[in-house]
């Protein structure tokens, strides 16, 4: 991992406890969610967003990958750096570490230590779809997985494109490794399903629990009725505006009881078969590589309103608006999207993510992101500005910003600019600490599908 220095620091003191030096590398990343094991560091440091490594981590990224495939290194990332558990010792680190430190002070980088952790990388891998709803629509909370791209193999559909500004063919952007299993590209066409089984099931069985839901407010309200009794002539005023409104909310829950309990038969009825859910095909699938920009090549098109994030309902409006925009200064200038759709509008730059405009609530640069995905819902995180970004969780409170089944969800920032494509992630054991994304070497002249106008039909 590349940290800045911190100042002033000394080096730490070590003494021969197996148990003092490992609460010491578990301490290099206190507060990641699988407390991963630091197996080595060049010097103490933090974390930081803004640095001027950002603006040769094209070039020095490449010697780093470079310098550890010519010495075996079994490494999963390079930021942070990180190795199969149990492949590479503390003394074993030493090496390498130096010699990726020799390469910074030709860059003019002399402010920055290494560290290796311990670290898995994983690849979190028909019908007219529905159009989204407002909040009060009975079903809102239950149909959102029948309308953003969830292909067969459980993971997430990324943006809409169209295959040039003239052209009305319409391409939906995903992981290769969602549609795929293997790697070479001798394959027969290959159909997209929209909600895999898993998915599919779940989706029902949300729907079940809305219908669940509502009879219990009719139970419920049915009950007070009977306990206020029928109208007595006399009675007082308070008890007659109880009765009313009570009745009110109880006509209310049978009518939204019965739109969901028609959502359902609706869904069962047209989406069951695999068939019902083909939406297209596999049109170009190219082999999991390193790409020309030495970044993860993981993507693929399929054949099929504008890309939006959906901003789901774990989070308030306001709880929303706190964790995205952090600082008040930035908050100001910012609005809730309406019906929670975040409308995307452009494609983030190499420049905008080297140079953040976003504060957080220390006031110091940083890039807060959102995805939707198929395995963990809406999450929110903090980028690196390094290509091939880095996300990391928001906070340990909030948890991993992705899991499996994440993959191919689009990354969107501050600005409802798309920041990349999530292709996987690294943690140790069972947890993700970090997220990779990336997109624009695939893409780096996208037609995103355009903005459709609201006050069209």
């Amino acid at each position: 991992m590349l940290f800045e220095d911190v100042e002033g620091a000394s080096d730490l003191e070590h003494d021969d406890s197996a148990n003092e030096e490992e609460d010491e590398a578990r301490n290099d990343f206190f507060g990641l969610l699988s407390n991963p094991l630091s197996i080595y560091h060049t010097g103490p440091a933090r974390p930081v967003c803004i640095h001027a490594i950002s603006s040769i981590w094209h070039e020095l990224g490449e010697k780093i990958y470079k310098l550890f495939d010519s010495i075996e290194l079994k490494w999963t990332s390079i930021d942070p750096v990180g190795v199969l558990p149990g492949t590479l010792s503390p003394h074993q680190a030493k090496g390498p570490a130096a010699r990726c430190k020799e390469n910074l002070p030709e860059h003019g980088i002399t402010d920055v230590e290494i560290a290796f952790r311990e670290s898995i990388f994983t690849r979190h891998a028909g019908p007219q779809l529905l159009d989204h709803v407002s909040s009060v629509d009975p079903t809102v909370d239950v149909r959102g997985p029948f309308t953003p791209a969830c292909p067969y193999f459980e993971g997430t559909g990324c943006l809409y494109l169209r295959e040039s500004s003239e052209s009305d063919r319409v391409f939906l952007l995903t992981a290769r490794h969602v549609l795929y299993h293997r790697k070479n590209n001798n394959m027969p066409r290959r159909e997209v399903i929209h909600l895999g089984s898993r998915a599919f099931q779940n989706a029902l069985e949300a729907i079940m629990d809305k219908i669940g839901n509502w009879d219990f407010m009719v139970d419920g309200y049915e009950e007070e009725l009977a306990g206020l009794g029928e109208h007595v002539e006399g009675e007082d005023l308070k008890t007659t505006s109880e009765r009313q409104k009570i009745s009110d909310k109880l006509e209310e829950a049978r009518a939204s009881k019965a739109s969901v309990f028609e959502f359902h038969r609706n869904i069962t009825s047209l989406w069951s078969a695999e068939s019902q859910r083909i939406l297209g095909h596999v049109v170009y699938a190219p082999p999991i590589s390193v790409g020309t920009g030495k970044c993860t090549v993981d993507w693929a098109l399929d054949a099929f309103r504008g890309n939006v994030i959906h901003l789901g309902f774990k989070l308030t409006r306001n709880q929303f608006m706190k964790k995205m925009y952090p600082h008040s200064e930035t908050r100001a200038n910012f609005k809730y999207p309406p019906g929670g759709l975040m409308q995307l509008r452009n494609i983030v730059t190499y420049d905008d993510l080297r140079r953040p405009t976003m504060l957080d609530a220390n006031g110091e640069e940083c890039i807060i992101v959102v995805k939707n995905g198929a395995a963990t819902g809406v999450t929110l995180g903090r980028a690196t500005g390094i290509e091939e970004t880095a996300v990391y969780p928001y906070s340990h409170k909030d948890g991993a910003f992705s899991a499996p089944g994440d993959s191919g969800s689009v990354v969107g920032d501050a600005n409802y600019g798309v920041v990349g494509m999530l292709i996987g992630g690294a943690g140790h054991a069972d947890f993700t600490d970090v997220t990779y994304e990336g997109i624009k070497q695939a893409l780096p002249n996208p037609y995103l599908f355009p903005i459709r106008d609201p006050t069209q039909a």
